[in-house]
């Protein structure tokens, strides 16, 4: 299968790269069918051969997220961009956590609140204020925890002063 993505002909700390056609499963710095365009990322520059990236993408060659992108600021394609970016997992956790709290909030707007039966909500709710007060008795005994070996100590001390 035949990509478009970057290929890396800078220097060291001085990125530059070339937009080629290649065999997927090719090397980065392998063999390619040709080049269409360049993209320099230091000095934000880049020039894509309009006529050539539409007759590749004519016959099925899929683009990288990445020039995907830049394919659409060209103006070559008329598509949204993709999202590129890693994002960490506290950040998709927190998005999911969010979402699927959206996601309640409108089936309970939409069906006036009747989405689950009273009783199957109020077993939900004990669970998770019972996996709450767990949380907050481990956190009190953690500090708990502290505070003795911290008195522990102290005690240590005075004893050992007072002799």
């Amino acid at each position: 299968m035949l990509r478009l993505r970057l290929r890396r002909v800078g220097r060291k700390h001085d990125p530059s790269f070339r937009i080629v056609v290649t065999e997927n499963t090719a090397p980065l710095k392998g063999k390619y069918l040709e080049s269409i365009g360049f993209y320099n990322a230091v000095l934000k520059k880049r020039e894509v051969n309009h006529e050539r990236a539409k007759y590749w993408l004519s016959k099925g060659v899929q683009p990288t997220d990445v020039v995907h992108n830049i394919l659409v600021t060209e103006g070559v394609i008329d598509a949204p961009k993709i999202a590129v970016h890693k994002r960490s997992q506290k950040q998709d956790q927190g998005q999911e956590q969010e979402e699927s709290e959206d996601e309640k909030a409108k089936v309970n707007s939409e069906e006036g609140g009747g989405g689950e039966p009273s009783e199957e909500k109020s077993a939900k709710e004990e669970e998770n204020k019972e996996a709450e007060e767990v949380k907050e008795a481990k956190e009190e005994n953690k500090k708990a925890g502290k505070q003795d070996k911290q008195d522990e100590s102290a005690e240590d001390e005075k004893s050992e002063t007072k002799e």
